[in-house]
């Protein structure tokens, strides 16, 4: 097996759908979070591109993005969950997305 065919977690591995926490509930990024999920980031991009592992990779755009684009986006991270290349979760249990 190449090192791009391999697993990212073992195959038998049970990825959580859900976790549920005093002051959160996670659950797989999808196309449904796309308002939620855009008012987000778009509202702290500079303390996003500030962070360290996100320096200098040119996400998110300074420009933000159009709500398409970021549906689009979010699809991407549901079909990678599907395909268990990567996991990306939405805090679906918070009210106030803007990072502080």
């Amino acid at each position: 097996m190449s090192r791009d065919q391999q697993l990212f977690v073992p195959a038998d591995f049970a990825v959580p759908r859900t976790l549920v926490a005093d002051g959160f509930r996670l659950e797989p990024l999808g196309a449904e979070h796309n308002e939620r999920d855009l008012a987000a980031w778009t509202g702290s991009i500079a303390h996003i591109r500030a962070t360290p592992g996100f320096v200098g990779r040119g996400w998110p755009p300074v420009e933000g993005m159009s709500a398409e684009a970021n549906r689009a986006d979010l699809i991407r991270h549901a079909r990678e969950f599907e395909e268990r290349a990567a996991f990306a979760y939405f805090d679906a249990g918070r009210i106030d997305y803007a990072l502080r």
